[in-house]
């Protein structure tokens, strides 16, 4: 994580705010996903309401990647010391998608929904990756691997 925000934190407002191909038009507006969901996941797993999106797109740059850093120890603060019978304690929760209002809610195990967490910034870092390519930047080491071998 520290290797990533290092070289984002390094970017210049013209790169993150440049064109790229995919789910986000921009680095920016795909980092703030990444941040606000990361957030969600964690709020929960508190049992506490889904936060909105407004204040993170209000946030420069420096600011939102230090989000990003607090959110994981935050996380590594939520996961240290699980146990098996914690992990498959039920989460309530509603779904932040507006056409899910009128949805019940869903109810799943925190090991599910520390996977989905996982696999969700997982899935938006490979995008990540791929859009600093499209914008002739060699991106850094992302995987699982990667940060296995720091």
């Amino acid at each position: 994580m520290e290797q990533v925000v290092a070289e984002l934190g390094a970017l210049p407002d013209a790169t993150l705010d440049a064109p790229i191909n995919g789910s986000f038009a921009t680095l920016r507006k795909l980092i703030q996903h990444v941040v606000w969901v990361d957030q969600l996941w964690v709020a929960r797993v508190r049992g506490e309401a889904n936060p909105p999106m407004a204040p993170v797109e209000a946030l420069g740059w420096a600011e939102l990647l230090t989000v990003w850093t607090e959110q994981a120890l935050k996380w590594r603060h939520l996961v240290e010391g699980l146990t098996e019978v914690e992990l498959e304690r039920l989460v309530s929760y509603r779904s932040a998608a507006t056409y899910m209002n009128e949805h019940p809610g869903f109810e799943h195990t925190l090991a599910d929904l520390l996977f989905q967490a996982q696999d969700h910034a997982g899935y938006h870092l490979g995008q990540l990756a791929h859009g600093l390519r499209q914008l002739g930047i060699k991106p850094m080491s992302v995987g699982y691997a990667a940060w296995l071998w720091r």
